[in-house]
């Protein structure tokens, strides 16, 4: 880039941080944002695609990508590359593409961006047709290899270390390592709240709160749980919305009509 053109570029940098909410600049180390360089490969040609900076608005790598995420804590991104999900570092420019070669043949099609459900805690989610199983949904770790066998209908990024996964009928939760560590017990839950809690029901619509082994902590007798913070739930029973601790009493007198 020349000299102007990188003062304009850093100031729609700045009105694009705002608007996109990334928030604080300087504390994240890589950060993909869509820019425009001067090919050397095809004179006069330029070449579009998602990039990524440092905090000083330097580009890290000659990388560019048409769809790119966040980079997470542990400096690796999800991008599309050569029609392929892959894993990207900018760090050093290394690449891992999904599937392996070793295992490409159980895939058909390849996942490509669209696919993508999510990515976090170092696991990315995505929906893939398997040629022995059908269409399924599973989590692949920094190798570009399935951790947990790719058998989910349904399934949400981790949190707080958890991923809630469901066989098509009940939900329950499987640790990083693919492991179903809550079995599939309950028709709806929650992800795990930093409180290291979940809301989950049962049969007959009544909703409680779960730990991570999958053990109520808080019985499932209500209708509703909005939230719970601070060891506090916020439920509703019988058409009264009200606050209870997590032995089921109640913590505030007030109820409040629904």
């Amino acid at each position: 880039m020349k000299g102007h053109d990188m003062q304009n570029f850093l100031g729609l940098l700045s009105a694009i941080v705002f608007f996109m909410g990334v928030g604080n600049l300087l504390a994240q180390t890589a950060i993909p944002f869509f820019i425009r360089l001067d090919s050397p490969d095809v004179r006069g040609c330029p070449v579009d695609g998602w990039g990524y900076l440092d905090e000083t608005g330097r580009l890290i790598s000659t990388n560019l990508f048409p769809h790119a995420s966040s980079v997470d804590g542990t400096g690796i991104s999800l991008v599309e590359h050569s029609g392929q999900l892959a894993l990207f570092r900018p760090s050093d420019s290394s690449i891992v593409l999904f599937p392996p070669e070793s295992d490409v043949n159980r895939f058909g099609p390849v996942p490509i961006w669209g696919d993508s459900i999510g990515f976090s805690e170092g696991r990315f989610l995505a929906r893939f047709y398997d040629r022995g199983t059908g269409y399924c949904m599973g989590y692949f770790g920094y190798d570009g290899n399935l951790i947990d066998g790719g058998k989910w209908k349904q399934a949400r990024s981790f949190r707080n270390g958890l991923a809630a996964v469901s066989n098509g009928k009940q939900w329950g939760f499987i640790d990083p390592s693919g492991k179903l560590v809550v079995s599939n017990a309950f028709d709806r839950v929650s992800d795990f709240s930093d409180d290291g809690l979940a809301v989950a029901t049962i049969e007959g619509n009544r909703v409680g709160l779960i730990d991570p082994s999958g053990r109520w902590v808080l019985s499932p007798r209500y209708h509703h749980i909005s939230g719970v913070s601070g060891g506090i739930a916020a439920v509703n029973e019988g058409g009264k919305s009200f606050f209870v601790g997590l032995d089921g009493r109640k913590v505030l007198e007030s109820e409040f009509d629904e």
